[in-house]
C-alpha cells in the first residue's frame, strides 16, 4: 500500500515489494509423503485449564526430522479456495450491523495491566473474545474458538524479507468452552491467546505446517482440516494494528478514517491502528443488531 501510494504521487519507491514466488518445503528424507494431521492438545498451566490448542502434528510412526526449510521456485500456478473457515448458516444472519470500536491508548494500557498480557494485541483480543461470546449468549457447554494468523516471513529458513508481497502465514486455533471463557478471569483468555501464539510460532509447528501444505498441493484446497474444525462461535482475527494505514497518502492527504470493505463471518475481528495514533487500536466486527447493542455496552468496560 505504501509503494502504491508513492507511485500515485510519482515519488521514488522507498521499499520495493518483493515479488518472489516460491513453494517452501523441508529438506528431509521423509517429506515425500508427509503424514500430517490437525490435533488438539490440552493446555495445562497455572493460568489455563480446560482448553486446547490445535496443532499440525506428525503421525507417531513417522520420526520427526528437525531440518531447515528451504525455498524452491514454483513452476505453475496454485489454485486455492478461500474457505479455511466455513461458517454454518445461522438464523441470526439477518439484520446485521458492522461497527468499529476505538480503543484509546489509555484503555489499551489498562487492559494490558488488568489481563497481564505481554502485548496490546493479546490484551484487546482477550477482551474482545470474551465480550463477543457474552453478547452472543453462547450456551455454557458450547465450544468457542479463537483463530490467529502467524506471520512466518522471518521464521522460515532462509527468512523472507519484510517487504515480501504475498501470504506467508500459518494459523493457530485455541478452543475452550463458553463457561470457562466467561467465568474465568480475563487473565485466562489472555494467557490462552499468548500460549496459542507462542505454540504456533514454534519451529516444529511451522515445519509441520509447511509439510501439510505441500501434501495438499494441487488438491484445490490447502486448508481443509481447519475448514471443518470450528462451529459458528469463533473469533477470527485479520489485519494488524502494526499496519500503518493512516500513513498512506495517494495524493489527496492521509485517510480521515479506515474501515473494513467487507466482513464475511459473524464476530470476525479486524484490527487497524487507531486514528488517534500512538498505541490506540480500532476493531471492526459484524453482529446481529441486538447483539451489537450488547457489545457496545460491555466492550470498553475494564473488568473488575
Amino acid at each position: 500500500m505504501r509503494s502504491w501510494a508513492e507511485c500515485s504521487r510519482e515519488l521514488p519507491i522507498s521499499r520495493s515489494p518483493h515479488h518472489m514466488r516460491t513453494v517452501f518445503q523441508r529438506d528431509s528424507e521423509d517429506r515425500a509423503k508427509p503424514n500430517i494431521y490437525l490435533r488438539g492438545e490440552e493446555v495445562v498451566t497455572d493460568l489455563i485449564k480446560e482448553a486446547q490448542i490445535f496443532k499440525f502434528v506428525r503421525d507417531n510412526s513417522v520420526p520427526i526430522k528437525y531440518s531447515e526449510i528451504s525455498a524452491r521456485t514454483g513452476d505453475g500456478s496454485l489454485e486455492t479456495t478461500n474457505n479455511s473457515i466455513i461458517q454454518k448458516p445461522v438464523e441470526e444472519e439477518t439484520n446485521l450491523e458492522i461497527s468499529t470500536f476505538h480503543f484509546t491508548e489509555k484503555v489499551v494500557q489498562a487492559l494490558k495491566e488488568r489481563s497481564g498480557a505481554s502485548t496490546s494485541f493479546v490484551a484487546v483480543s482477550a477482551q474482545f473474545w470474551r465480550c463477543v461470546m457474552k453478547a452472543r449468549q453462547v450456551a455454557e457447554n458450547e465450544p468457542v474458538y479463537f483463530r490467529v494468523p502467524i506471520d512466518c516471513r522471518g521464521r522460515v529458513k532462509p527468512p523472507l524479507p519484510p517487504t515480501y508481497f504475498g501470504n506467508c502465514v500459518c494459523s493457530g486455533i485455541a478452543e475452550t468452552t463458553a463457561k470457562q471463557l466467561l467465568e474465568q478471569d480475563i487473565v485466562f483468555a489472555a494467557a490462552l491467546i499468548q500460549q496459542l501464539i507462542s505454540s504456533c510460532a514454534s519451529e516444529v509447528h511451522l515445519n509441520n505446517s509447511v509439510d501439510f501444505v505441500e501434501s495438499h498441493l494441487g488438491s484445490g484446497n490447502i486448508d481443509p482440516a481447519l475448514g471443518n474444525l470450528c462451529n459458528d462461535y469463533i473469533v477470527v482475527t485479520t489485519m494488524s494494528p502494526k499496519f500503518r494505514v493512516y500513513e498512506i497518502d495517494h495524493g489527496w492527504g492521509r485517510p480521515v478514517s479506515v474501515q473494513a470493505a467487507f466482513l464475511t463471518e459473524i464476530g470476525r475481528m479486524m484490527l487497524f491502528p487507531g486514528k488517534e495514533g500512538g498505541k490506540s487500536i480500532a476493531v471492526t466486527t459484524k453482529l446481529p443488531r441486538h447483539q451489537m447493542e450488547t457489545l457496545k455496552q460491555i466492550l470498553m468496560v475494564i473488568p473488575d
